[in-house]
């Protein structure tokens, strides 16, 4: 999916966007390109962003106005509604800025680039507080606007439940069975928590994965991640509703993630990236954890002393 995903999105460049930059410029668009990464959700947050810093911005894809589960206006229509218009695609390279949201995107941005007159910022996904800050400062920055406070505060929000929840988040093992954006985005946000990404399952073999900080993906399937979980216990799973067989053999909770998702209702408007996307997966993975283990294993600082061998020493202050 990921392979023609940004393929589609390359070839539309190529065709609609002119080669150069038009003369006309427009100082108030800003260009967003989003990988399949990007749920229906997560492209109205962006949205909102954008729109926050009084810029206009061209989504392309934007599946939040086709995908996002409304009943339409109207007759019956043999097409899908929302989208790109194609007029705005047409006008991509008079935008103030672009950036490129999901490793998959290098191509689609390396293209656009030459075409644009402003700077291509690329993005492997706002899973992190430090990609999401950096998101964010940027847009206050071509702007000229400071950030809106409802975004502070849910940036505070995401402080305050990382605190919350780090006591069972915290060395949990987080096996992840994705194609390359999602478990980049996924290792990086595990990372960041206290987790530990692995086993790792990606279908493809694709460069980017051997940048990540972790031992090893693993290219291949399902199959291949049952392989890996026997040798390798973990925790949590990440993976699309395909891994519910395999969730349950190994006795772990499954978060889902990526496509297809079939067996919960409402998934493809869940937010995920952002503060308020990672705020809310904090609150749902540490549920997760508590309804686990029920309740936290008891914890033992490195500095305490061992009391039986005091005892039998006499303690701290025995006679000589």
């Amino acid at each position: 999916m990921e392979n023609g995903f940004s393929a589609v999105l390359e070839s539309v460049i190529e065709q609609w966007v002119a080669p150069t930059p038009r003369p006309a410029q427009r100082n108030r668009r800003v260009n967003l390109l989003v990988s399949h990464l990007c749920s229906p959700g997560d492209i109205e947050w962006l949205r909102r962003c954008v729109e926050a810093f009084g810029l206009q911005p061209i989504i392309l894809p934007d599946l939040a106005q086709s995908m996002d589960g409304h009943l339409a206006q109207g007759d019956f229509s043999p097409l899908t509604q929302g989208g790109t218009p194609l007029r705005q695609i047409e006008q991509m390279g008079q935008s103030l800025c672009s950036f490129a949201i999901g490793v998959s995107l290098h191509r689609a941005s390396s293209l656009l680039a030459p075409r644009c007159r402003g700077e291509v910022i690329a993005l492997p996904h706002l899973m992190t507080l430090d990609r999401c800050d950096a998101f964010i400062h940027q847009l206050a920055k071509i702007s000229g606007r400071a950030v809106p406070p409802w975004l502070e505060r849910q940036r505070g929000q995401l402080q305050d439940a990382m605190i919350d929840c780090h006591m069972w988040l915290q060395g949990q093992r987080m096996a992840i069975a994705a194609e390359g954006d999602l478990l980049a985005a996924w290792c990086d946000f595990a990372n960041s928590q206290g987790m530990q990404p692995g086993p790792l399952v990606a279908p493809t073999g694709h460069p980017s994965l051997r940048q990540l900080p972790v031992e090893r993906v693993v290219p291949g399937d399902l199959e291949d991640l049952q392989t890996l979980l026997c040798a390798q216990p973990a925790d949590l799973l990440v993976a699309n509703s395909h891994a519910c067989d395999l969730a349950e053999q190994f006795a772990l909770p499954l978060v889902r993630a990526g496509f297809p998702i079939f067996d919960k209702l409402g998934e493809f408007r869940r937010v995920r990236q952002g503060y308020s996307g990672m705020r809310d997966t904090l609150f749902e993975l540490a549920n997760l954890m508590r309804e686990r283990h029920h309740h936290l294993a008891r914890y033992r600082s490195p500095l305490r002393q061992n009391t039986e061998s005091s005892l039998s020493t006499g303690g701290a202050y025995a006679a000589d």
